[in-house]
């Protein structure tokens, strides 16, 4: 009896410890974005109550597991913006791009592409890059 009360409680403070786990990794990983205020679970999510759901900017961060140039350079929801300009950092070096203080839009959503800048993404991050440079 003492043995199946034990193995009882080894299970359930596993199981614990895997839920308490798996919501750890993505407050991490949504730290590891240049920005997640606006949007925050439903950037990598279909909606903030079923964490399970990845949409297809969730699917490209998990098996590319990190935040850079190549994630930002691609467009996973596909509406014509780049994942880095509609986070706010268009060349993907975890820094928010100048003016930016939060999302433009959310790479996981098609339609919500903030459109409308003077400069396209790719001289914008040509010239972020020239004045990080001076730091």
């Amino acid at each position: 009896m003492k043995k199946v009360i034990y193995i009882n409680s080894v299970a359930t403070m596993l199981c614990l410890l895997l839920l308490l786990t798996t919501a750890t990794a993505s407050q991490v990983d949504m730290q590891q974005l240049p920005a997640y205020d606006t949007y925050s679970c439903t950037i990598c999510h279909t909606s903030e109550e079923y964490i399970d759901d990845l949409n297809q900017f969730g699917v490209d961060y998990q098996s590319y597991g990190a935040w850079d140039s190549y994630l930002a350079g691609l467009d996973s929801d596909g509406d014509g913006c780049t994942n880095g300009f509609e986070l706010g950092d268009s060349d993907g070096n975890g820094e928010l791009d100048f003016g930016n203080d939060a999302e433009t839009g959310n790479p996981g959503a098609a339609g919500d592409c903030a459109a409308g800048s003077v400069v396209d993404e790719a001289t914008w991050g040509s010239l972020k890059a020239l004045f990080s440079s001076h730091r």
